[in-house]
């Protein structure tokens, strides 16, 4: 039977489909969708041939949910990374992990010895999956890189995120915002998924690491950036709906990462926005 370079937790969702559309003819790999059943069953797995890395991209994710759903993302997310951890002890596979932001509201630009600061049960999950890859691989010598994307931008994206919120808004004129005051560190899909190629031949037995641009935009600068885009005179309405716990900025400090892969963001937020519109209103 053949054995995979890599298997794709989580090939379906916003970054896996970008990550598979890139890379499948550089190596192979075997995507794990919605269609292979339910992950949190160990039956399943037996359908997964083996691999020599797991990237594991499959999680509930938007953090308003979380909070009426505790249970059901505290299940997923770990059940899931339990079982991918016991098929890379079973196959002698690496582990990859895609974590959070999980430090709150830190010191910027945010180190990966900054304390953890869990604010929300999306970002508890994480931290839970993390510790249960330490774990492994002190014990299970389960060989897992950490990464912790703070917030990754790009085409295809969820509408009920941020960038893709506003943009469903731009012809109206009118943005109709729930709190003008964040400012997040937004880094573009396409780097992320060369960061992670970049790290697939990852040594250490256990590490972390912040991915970022290592800048921080405001809600304003990004719908003042789409206004320009678009050519478009466009209100903002503040609604003034603070979310709980809510973060105000984010920032990551990316020299560790840089140093360890020789990697650095290349689209910038205007580059990439622009990229959004482009693929969005040419279809």
């Amino acid at each position: 039977m053949k054995t995979y370079d890599l298997v794709l937790l989580g090939a379906d969702g916003f970054i896996g489909s970008h990550f598979y559309s890139r890379y499948k003819k550089k190596i192979s790999i075997f995507k794990v969708g919605k269609k292979i059943g339910d992950l949190k069953k160990k039956n399943v797995w037996k359908k997964i041939p083996k691999a020599k890395i797991v990237l594991n991209l499959a999680s509930r994710v938007f953090v308003p949910n979380s909070w009426d759903e505790i249970d059901l993302f505290i299940d997923n997310n770990i059940k899931i990374t339990l079982n991918s951890l016991a098929y890379c002890k079973k196959n002698n596979a690496k582990n990859i992990y895609v974590s959070s932001y999980i430090y709150g509201n830190a010191k910027l630009p945010t180190k990966e010895s900054e304390p953890v600061k869990i604010n929300n049960p999306y970002s508890l999950s994480k931290k839970m999956g993390e510790d249960l890859c330490e774990f492994y691989s002190n014990f299970h010598s389960v060989k897992s890189l950490i990464l912790r994307p703070f917030n990754i931008f790009g085409p295809n994206q969820d509408k009920k995120f941020l960038i893709p919120s506003i943009i469903e808004q731009i012809n109206k004129k009118k943005i109709i915002i729930n709190d003008i005051r964040p400012k997040r560190d937004l880094l573009y899909v396409e780097d992320f998924c060369y960061l992670i190629f970049k790290t697939l031949n990852f040594k250490n037995k256990f590490s972390i690491y912040n991915v970022g641009s290592g800048k921080s935009y405001s809600i304003k600068s990004i719908i003042d950036c789409l206004a320009n885009l678009s050519d478009n005179n466009i209100k903002i309405v503040n609604k003034k709906n603070f979310r709980k716990n809510e973060i105000l900025t984010t920032q990551a400090n990316i020299f560790k990462i840089s140093k360890s892969f020789d990697w650095k963001p290349t689209t910038d937020l205007k580059e990439g926005l622009k990229k959004i519109l482009n693929e969005k209103f040419s279809n």
